[in-house]
């Protein structure tokens, strides 16, 4: 992936239903990466696990995500799941959701 702006998904203009790429704007960066909210303008700072949890998360969804992160991180379903409630945690705490 490269540092260029990644939208989670094409927005479906047709539905009349709210994307998550009408919502969030992901960007992989040295650091991690950035997290943007477009109704919010909110811009969150994400480190590489962080990043990845978010990219995967919103690629396949929390129960598809878990799996996949505990093959990419080559651990247990429950650790990630864990993890994953914490970066979810955090996120809320700032009042955003996911």
């Amino acid at each position: 992936m490269t540092t260029e702006s990644m939208l989670i998904s094409e927005p479906d203009k047709d539905s009349g239903a709210e994307t998550i790429s009408d919502r969030l704007v992901l960007r992989e960066e040295p650091f991690g990466g950035l997290l943007f909210f477009r109704r919010s303008r909110h811009l969150l700072r994400l480190n590489h696990s962080a990043f990845k949890f978010v990219e995967y998360l919103t690629r396949y969804g929390e129960a598809n995500a878990v799996e996949k992160l505990a093959d990419y991180y080559h651990t247990d379903s429950q650790t990630i799941s864990q993890d994953l409630s914490e970066v979810l945690s955090v996120l809320r705490k700032h009042g955003l959701e996911i």
